[in-house]
């Protein structure tokens, strides 16, 4: 935990790659790999979007002769297996490996289960990163809790974290990934949701957000 007792970027991340269906991105020896993780106890159907995606958010055809730049497949999952979804050698792409992202979301949605995984490259650091340029907003909603607005407005946003100095508690996410466009409202739990202090109450905190552009 931090010192003032909210989570770590790893709880969220630990909390996610528990998920009974995950979608993992990796490279290993050169070549990209997707592969669909079920430990469902069922079987279910599922698809995967996968799209290539520059630094500013525009999408990239991953083959010349394909006519949009997302590739689609649909799968029939299996309980308890591992599930060969994509793969691809990362000379083969069509742009340089510190010019792009891969982007891949998952619906299942006989569980409500939608995700977005993304793989970088490379290094960040030896990516041409683009200021996103954040709009954010703080407000208490009818039940007096507290919710944040982001907004993405010229570029994709990576491992976006919100932050409220003096509220006590932790927001319902964290370290996540903002497509260009994009809009997220999080919650504010706060450890002492019954007996939340009154100064709380009485004035709005300013939100700061720390993403990996402006980490480096």
């Amino acid at each position: 935990l931090n010192y003032d007792g909210s989570w770590k970027l790893l709880h969220y991340e630990a909390r996610r790659f528990y998920a009974p269906i995950l979608l993992a991105l990796f490279i290993k020896d050169g070549i990209i790999h997707i592969r669909l993780v079920s430990e469902s106890p069922n079987n279910h159907k599922a698809k995967v979007y996968i799209k290539l995606i520059d630094f500013y958010g525009q999408p990239i055809e991953i083959l010349p002769k394909e006519q949009s730049p997302i590739t689609e497949y649909v799968l029939s999952l299996q309980e308890n297996y591992v599930h060969k979804v994509w793969e691809k050698p990362i000379d083969e792409l069509p742009c340089k490996a510190n010019e792009a992202f891969l982007e891949a979301t998952l619906e299942v949605p006989e569980i409500g289960l939608f995700s977005t995984s993304i793989l970088f490259l490379t290094e960040p650091k030896r990516c041409g990163l683009i200021d996103p340029k954040l709009e954010t907003s703080v407000c208490y909603d009818e039940n007096r809790v507290l919710k944040a607005t982001i907004k993405v407005k010229d570029a994709p946003a990576f491992f976006v974290m919100p932050y409220l100095e003096g509220i006590d508690g932790q927001f319902d996410d964290s370290g996540f990934y903002m497509p260009k466009g994009s809009t997220k409202i999080l919650s504010k739990q706060s450890q002492h949701s019954q007996r939340l202090r009154a100064a709380e109450k009485t004035f709005m905190p300013a939100l700061r957000v720390f993403h990996l552009q402006n980490s480096f």
